[in-house]
């Protein structure tokens, strides 16, 4: 299941978890931009690459705070976009608000960056829930400009940064290193890793900039994955799945958990050889988020339950439900209790 932000989501109480996680990394088929060189001297997709210079972000006024956003001038940022009613998003508040803590002391610098869209996110919103969630949301945030888009309703989703990277999820977090320049574009569960090695002094510019260039490589495989497993080509969907997972994007989080939520998604994907393979994708997910992202818990879990192994399910959901918050938690307790149901009919 795929939902597309230019159409209005469906309401949150009516969504299971699996389903937020799902609206929430695949809220746009990333597209193509102009390609531009990157510092390796490859070609990526998107002007805005890992590696590359961060370019202006224009703020219209602050919600939270008041950050002078100076890239190169020796701090590190780190730049999240996020809506109110995106659950995964509300998931990622406590992460931000412990690396912001962590790192305080070190000129790192979080801002969680957001904007009007069609789906009730107005700045009177935005002000309601920063300030629900008071010290809980331990970071700046900062109300962008709308961005007008050649077709489509308006919405972070469209903010230059986005159109310019390439980026079809959220929520998605931009790392910028103390010279100005890019060093991590992802899942906000994998900033931290990134801004701990640039404040330790061995962050590998080079190798980020060929994980992330792996990482569109990969995207050609997962549309071959969705494809075969549309036309019921289980073969090919197996041999592309293990491709993924022995690939080079076996290292980006992002890119094992779509493995994951393809197969999940896919109602004719019956094959155990192939809920195995999503399985090592997911696990490998939660892994290098450390198990802290609640959404990729909850793919896991979902995987595990339909390989029969509902208690391992239930464990994993459980631990998924103790990192959620609002929305995302209700729904991924209702999950959990459908799996306690299904346990207590075995």
């Amino acid at each position: 299941m795929r939902h597309r932000i230019q159409r209005r989501p469906p309401s949150l109480r009516l969504m299971t978890a699996h389903a937020l996680a799902v609206m929430a990394i695949t809220l746009l088929t990333p597209q193509p931009s102009a390609a531009a060189p990157s510092p390796t001297g490859s070609r990526t997709v998107g002007l805005l690459s890992v590696g590359e210079p961060a370019p202006r972000l224009s703020v219209e006024r602050w919600v939270k705070g008041r950050e002078p956003l100076r890239f190169g001038s020796g701090s590190i940022y780190v730049i999240e976009f996020w809506a109110t009613w995106c659950g995964p998003c509300v998931a990622a508040i406590p992460q931000l608000t412990a690396l912001q803590r962590r790192f305080q002391a070190d000129s790192v610098i979080v801002v969680g960056c957001t904007s009007r869209d069609a789906w009730g996110n107005t700045f009177e919103a935005v002000q309601a829930f920063v300030n629900r969630k008071a010290d809980r949301m331990g970071y700046s945030i900062a109300w962008l400009p709308d961005s007008k888009p050649a077709k489509g309703p308006i919405g972070i989703h469209v903010n230059p940064w986005y159109l310019a990277a390439g980026v079809g999820y959220m929520p998605c977090a931009f790392v910028v290193d103390r010279d100005g320049r890019i060093a991590y574009i992802g899942d906000p569960g994998g900033a931290e890793a990134a801004v701990a090695a640039l404040v330790a002094g061995r962050f590998d510019r080079q190798a980020a900039v060929a994980a992330y260039a792996a990482r569109f490589k990969a995207k050609a495989l997962l549309d071959t994955l969705e494809s075969s497993l549309k036309r019921g080509d289980t073969a090919v969907a197996v041999r592309t799945a293990r491709e993924l997972v022995a690939g080079p994007s076996r290292d980006d989080a992002h890119s094992m958990m779509v493995v994951g939520i393809i197969v999940n998604a896919a109602t004719n994907a019956s094959s155990a050889e192939l809920i195995q393979v999503a399985t090592e994708a997911a696990e490998r997910a939660v892994s290098l988020t450390e198990r802290r992202a609640p959404g990729m818990l909850d793919v896991l879990a979902h995987l595990h339950f339909r390989a029969g192994a509902v208690q391992k399910a239930i464990q994993i959901e459980e631990e998924a439900l103790a990192l959620s918050e609002g929305e995302f938690h209700e729904a991924q307790l209702r999950e959990l209790e459908g799996f306690r149901k299904a346990a207590e009919e075995r």
